[in-house]
């Protein structure tokens, strides 16, 4: 068809040209309006186009004016702005339905006005009226009853169907939800009354096992996930705490069945009694005792301590304030492991004693000296000989055991107790050196000698010393 050429810069081969052209006579021709870059080419580069889409032949029913850009040279992007022959207009769509439609986002630096003129103020909605569209509070929206045609939930996204509603179902994405009325997990909340949660043999974890809740047999951890008692810590170097408030201050921690089954009445504690600051205090280990304080009330407490431990390591035991490292108030002391010996005339055979390691030993106590000079021993010295023994242990024993009747009070035993032959060491502390000589002292007590020089009686005496091992 015919056409037409506009070149600037008064010579051929321009940087723009402007073209306009009509395709023909037949129905839907096209009249348009080019903007090219004139490339040298017999075909210059369409840069963007208006063109009037006729309707009809020979214009019968009209015309659509389209405007159009280019994303590359010669790509043209169709449909970017319609004026419809109706007066609709279409950004990104050839076929508006309404006066202005838009198939896309749309976004809005000024403001929306109603059909009064009217921008709206803070907290205000734009909402549909017979006659338009108008601002108003939002505290008036949605006020009226409306009748649900369907409801579901697809993960998080619930999905409501109004009846009567043309626009099919309305959707709201919970996850993105926030608010006070939000459950804890998702936001800090306030209670407004007591709670409850079944857990259906479910356990309860918190925070990768800090906290688990054992729904299967009620039991509670902290640090791990299968709690093996009704209260279980577990963690390196587990410290767990009972503290009060305030300075001097009892903390106190019950332990065993209440009476009769009643809550509180914990007849056993562990208390910490406060005495100052820097948590100096008493451990007491107290124990309500028989027959005593039987009511659901009464807790045991100080006054029913059996055992207390000072903070400077004294402990009593009867009493609340010891007076010595161990002070036991009252009653009888038992060794169970000591004991061996037995009653003579009301006197115990063996006492507890401690042996240089302090370590708790038995001790004879009828044989508690440790030296003592044995007996006297006369030594026939009436001729010279060599190589003489007496055995000093014997003599010992002798003169200990038989005592006759006449040489004893009434009372007394015949036999004074003895130790055995190892259990004593023998020393010789004085002898007539000009009439014997001491040529030895065995283990067991046998005294070896000569007689050098016989004295005018024919005997002499040595002075023996037996030391207890």
């Amino acid at each position: 068809g015919p056409w037409a050429i506009l070149e600037g810069g008064g010579g051929v081969r321009a940087n723009t040209a402007l073209r306009l052209y009509d395709k023909g006579t037949a129905s839907n021709n096209e009249t348009t309006i080019e903007f090219a870059h004139n490339t040298g080419s017999s075909t210059p580069e369409v840069l963007a186009t208006m063109r009037t889409n006729t309707l009809g032949t020979n214009h019968a029913n009209g015309a659509d004016l389209t405007f159009e850009t280019t994303s590359a040279p010669s790509s043209v992007n169709t449909d970017q702005l319609v004026l419809k022959n109706d007066g609709n207009v279409g950004i990104g769509t050839r076929t508006p339905d309404e006066l202005l439609q838009v198939a896309g986002n749309m976004r809005l630096d000024g403001a929306f006005e109603d059909k009064d003129g009217e921008a709206g103020t803070s907290g205000q909605v734009l909402t549909s009226t017979a006659t338009g569209t108008d601002w108003v509070n939002s505290s008036t929206v949605g006020t009226d009853d409306q009748i649900l045609d369907s409801i579901g939930l697809d993960g998080n996204v619930l999905n409501i169907g109004i009846e009567g509603d043309i626009n099919g179902l309305q959707s709201v994405d919970l996850s993105s939800i926030t608010g006070t009325s939000d459950n804890i997990y998702n936001i800090n909340g306030t209670l407004t009354g007591n709670r409850a949660v079944t857990q259906n043999n479910f356990d309860l974890n918190f925070d990768g096992n800090s906290l688990v809740v054992s729904g299967n047999d009620d039991r509670v951890g902290i640090g791990t996930a299968n709690p093996n008692y009704k209260f279980q810590l577990l963690q390196t170097d587990a410290i767990a705490s009972i503290s009060t408030t305030s300075e001097a201050t009892d903390a106190t921690l019950f332990l065993g069945t209440p009476f009769s089954g009643a809550v509180g009445a914990q007849k056993t504690a562990i208390i910490a009694e406060g005495l100052s600051s820097w948590s100096r205090a008493k451990l007491h280990f107290a124990l309500s005792d028989d027959g005593v304080d039987n009511s659901s009330a009464a807790n045991a407490e100080i006054a029913d301590s059996k055992m207390t431990i000072e903070y400077s390591g004294d402990v009593g035991i009867g009493t609340v304030d010891p007076a010595a490292r161990l002070d036991v108030a009252g009653g009888s002391v038992k060794f169970s492991n000591y004991g061996a010996g037995t009653y003579e005339n009301n006197n115990a055979t063996y006492g507890l004693g401690t042996d240089a390691d302090g370590d708790i030993v038995e001790i004879n106590t009828l044989k508690n000296s440790r030296w003592f000079y044995a007996p006297a021993v006369t030594i026939d010295a009436s001729a010279l000989v060599t190589g003489e023994t007496i055995d000093l242990h014997q003599e010992y024993v002798d003169q200990m055991t038989s005592i006759p009747a006449t040489h004893r009070n009434p009372s007394s035993s015949a036999t004074i107790p003895t130790y055995g032959e190892t259990e004593l060491d023998y020393f010789v502390t004085y002898a007539d050196a000009s009439v014997i000589e001491i040529k030895s002292v065995s283990n067991t007590g046998v005294l070896t000698y000569d007689i050098i020089d016989v004295p005018f009686d024919n005997y002499t005496i040595v002075n023996i010393i037996i030391y207890i091992k």
